[in-house]
């Protein structure tokens, strides 16, 4: 069709030799009009179209999708300098979803929000509000707040043959030991409160588990594999089930064979729920498992290791470790598609010590929202 423009063009030139100058502007701006009117229509088209458009409920998937990577391994580039906004979070999107949007599916997995810190009388403010961000996002859901003597006694209570590791072990082994025994005792939901929430859970919730993986290039490049790894900083599951006595029982195993002095992540984090995930046979106990790709839960690295990762991918030349590096190339902010539900902002408290020295309390981060505290002279039973 541009071409038939220029021809028209030019046919109106060969007749205006008197008025060459003339014709010349009044051709410039004829071509000005009819490129423009041959493109509005497709623009239109463009910004009409929805900003998001989600499934019901999407199909999760069972084994890792790196949709986000780029298929061509092109030679980069970074420069290596220390900028303030280079290490902070970037805000995440704004959702076009909220609780009354969310389509309402049959619930398998009970709408019970837990998250857990030291004391409630000492949060990091930091923390605040993405804290909120769940129960602004979940406003009928059951929010539980969990602290070290509740998670303690969670042991000493329901889960006493585990009681002497968990009594053993520092306190981040016993925050991840008791994640898996509050969802196999009451299920819901667990997310760390350095986790955002930016849409509802509600039409995951179909689910007998859902796990997640985090960013594939903290696994190419900080723990040099060649495939997705589970993190266990948010998980979901329906009560009783099996997966977490097994995750248990393999930390009780580790710990008797002399591993109570491993890190956190391979005694009872997400390297541990990892072995458990690959021999778990789900068929044999009939309870499934299923793995949410990393666009779901953590679009994010963790900034603040950014320049390890750019003085990794000096070295890296094989073809996974430059996809990876051109990721962080490309995604500077992070990737972020209709599917993602939540951000993980990779505070790593265990490992970096605690985020700055301004605290706040529990009763401050919710004023007026009913939170429940389990076991504290309460029937925990009674609270769900």
């Amino acid at each position: 069709m541009h071409d038939d423009v220029v021809t028209v063009v030019k046919a109106r030139r060969r007749g205006c030799k008197p008025y060459a100058g003339f014709c010349v502007l009044i051709a410039t701006m004829l071509v000005m009009f009819l490129t423009l009117a041959l493109h509005l229509p497709s623009t239109r088209l463009h910004h009409a179209a929805p900003l998001t458009s989600r499934k019901a409920t999407p199909e999760p998937a069972a084994i890792y999708e790196q949709e986000a990577l780029s298929s061509t391994l092109e030679p980069i580039s970074f420069t290596m300098q220390a900028r303030a906004s280079s290490l902070t979070t970037p805000a995440p999107p704004a959702s076009s979803r909220n609780a009354s949007s969310t389509p309402i599916i049959e619930s398998v997995i009970p709408r019970i929000l837990h998250q857990s810190w030291k004391s409630a009388d000492a949060i990091p403010e930091i923390f605040a509000p993405w804290m909120r961000s769940w129960v602004q996002h979940h406003p009928t859901w059951t929010y539980v707040f969990w602290d070290d003597a509740a998670n303690l006694a969670l042991f000493a209570r329901h889960y006493p043959q585990y009681y002497a590791v968990a009594s053993s072990v520092g306190k981040i082994h016993l925050a991840d030991m008791t994640r898996y025994a509050l969802l196999h005792r009451f299920g819901g939901v667990y997310v760390d409160c350095d986790f955002e929430s930016t849409s509802p859970l509600d039409d995951l919730l179909d689910k007998d588990l859902f796990l997640s993986t985090e960013p594939f290039v903290h696994a190419v490049l900080l723990e040099r594999a060649t495939d997705a790894i589970l993190c266990n900083a948010v998980l979901a599951s329906r009560r009783g089930h099996p997966f977490w006595l097994q995750v248990l029982d393999a930390i009780l195993a580790k710990f008797q064979a002399g591993g109570a002095k491993q890190d956190p992540v391979s005694l009872t984090g997400p390297r541990l729920v990892e072995a458990v995930y690959h021999e778990f046979d789900a068929e044999r106990v009939g309870a499934s498992v299923t793995v949410f790709p990393e666009e779901y839960f953590y679009p994010e690295i963790a900034y603040w290791n950014l320049g390890r990762l750019l003085e990794l991918c000096r070295d890296r030349f094989d073809p996974l470790g430059r996809k990876a590096c051109n990721w962080l190339r490309d995604h500077p902010k992070g990737f972020y598609t209709p599917r993602t539900h939540a951000v993980h902002h990779w505070q790593c408290t265990w490992c970096r010590g605690d985020v700055g020295e301004a605290v706040t309390t529990l009763s401050a981060i919710f004023p007026t929202a009913t939170i429940h505290r389990p076991l504290r002279g309460d029937d925990d039973d009674g609270l769900f």
